[in-house]
């Protein structure tokens, strides 16, 4: 069923997830149909995020399955083709390119995760007239009317985690904030929000220390004049990769030994610690994450994911699965209802009126089964409502975490307004 294209080594991942074994293939007549639809997806399985990315790839995964042990697409049968961004957008633009050139452009492309990446591959998605669905590209940018109407993600804008995350950082006593941001797509969007809303509560954001991966003497520089500053707290806005050396360049100066520590989505794995020499002083630490309360929908897909894999899956896993059965479904309701543009057939089967279905095989049976008779559905998903508006935009509940003894822990779920 699946075919891997430009396959690099996944890089260190989680020990939980070295067991874990790749979901069984489809069974009953799907596996006989001829392939009816296409998509490719474009996830970090090396580079910056491969801590997270594995997990994501095994969750579309898991989603193509499922819908092809409902039975597939009136079409056919669901083939999913995979690609390692690298978490590099050049390099995902060349892979795409690449594949492109060798299969023809995807039905839809499901990725990318990093903000920086989708931005590069929506040109070829232009070029190309295909849809694309990031599962993880929060970037507020995003945020806005594409002509083309190619560019959905089920994952939420920045704009709400800056707000859910300034509100946390002001009740934690906050006054006096830094920021340290990746200078790229995602950790510039996510500053320029975050600091509106910490300002709009009250606070005063003290610096800002933007930062390249590859500049690391750069970034120690700017490091030890941000520790000389009068601080309260500090917020990372970034990837695990280049973590623990800002983590160990604090705990080397000495200073600010009270300072309490936010994280971005970005930072949610247990490789942001990989490293640090006293991860204990992060234990005070909080982060967020887009994440469903938990029900019903979020528990199926959760249970089905650990008996796939004997494994949990990470952040935006579920708004992975959930990207690759949202453009099955529209797919679905596409064969029936040609007239249907893109936008219209994803708002269709993601949001009301429809009759309420979910995730999972039976879930999908009966989805395909509904769309295939004319009638309306309504996919509440394993990570959340995924009711896109007129911009491709979702609505999301997120999740409060933080570290201690180098575990992750939930400590509340709160709800955005728009």
């Amino acid at each position: 069923m699946y075919k891997t294209f430009f396959r690099f080594s996944a890089g260190i991942v989680l020990a939980l997830q070295a067991c874990q074994t790749p979901a069984s293939a489809p069974t009953g007549s799907s596996a006989q149909q001829a392939v009816g639809a296409r998509l490719v997806t474009v996830l970090p399985l090396t580079g910056a995020l491969a801590a997270n990315g594995p997990s994501r790839e095994k969750a579309a995964r898991l989603a193509a399955d499922h819908i092809n042990q409902a039975g597939g697409l009136a079409s056919g049968r669901l083939q999913l083709d995979h690609l390692d961004s690298g978490t590099q957008a050049a390099r995902a633009q060349a892979q795409l390119q690449a594949y492109i050139a060798a299969e023809g452009a995807p039905d839809v492309l499901i990725g990318a995760s990093s903000s920086q990446v989708s931005r590069q591959l929506l040109q070829e998605a232009g070029r190309g007239g295909f849809p694309m669905i990031s599962p993880a590209s929060t970037a507020a940018s995003f945020t806005t009317k594409d002509p083309d109407q190619l560019f959905f993600r089920t994952a939420p804008s920045d704009a709400f985690q800056s707000t859910i995350l300034a509100d946390r950082i002001y009740e934690s006593g906050v006054r006096r904030l830094g920021v340290i941001y990746l200078d790229d797509a995602y950790g510039s969007s996510l500053k320029n929000t975050l600091q509106k809303a910490f300002v709009d509560q009250g606070g005063e954001v003290v610096a800002s220390v933007p930062y390249q991966p590859d500049q690391t003497e750069a970034l120690s520089a700017a490091l030890g004049a941000l520790w000389s500053q009068a601080l309260d707290g500090v917020c990372l806005v970034g990837y695990p990769q280049e973590a623990p050396q800002i983590f160990n360049h604090w705990l080397a100066s000495g200073l600010q030994s009270e300072l309490r520590w936010f994280f971005s989505d970005g930072l949610k794995s247990a490789e942001t610690l990989a490293g640090v020499s006293a991860p204990f002083r992060l234990d005070q630490s909080l982060g967020t994450v887009p994440s469903a309360l938990p029900q019903e929908a979020s528990a199926r897909f959760e249970q089905d994911y650990l008996a796939a894999y004997q494994g949990v899956p990470v952040s935006f896993a579920a708004h992975t699965y959930d990207a690759v059965v949202l453009a099955a479904l529209a797919l679905q309701l596409r064969h029936f209802q040609k007239d249907l543009s893109w936008p219209e057939a994803l708002q269709q089967v993601s949001g009301p009126p429809g009759k309420l279905v979910g995730p999972g095989e039976l879930g999908l049976k009966e989805a395909l089964r509904l769309l295939a008779e004319g009638q309306a559905i309504n996919y509440e998903g394993a990570s959340g409502s995924v009711d896109f508006d007129a911009v491709g935009d979702v609505l999301s509940d997120y999740e409060i975490w933080t570290f201690k003894s180098g575990f992750i822990f939930r400590v509340e779920t709160r709800s955005p307004s728009r």
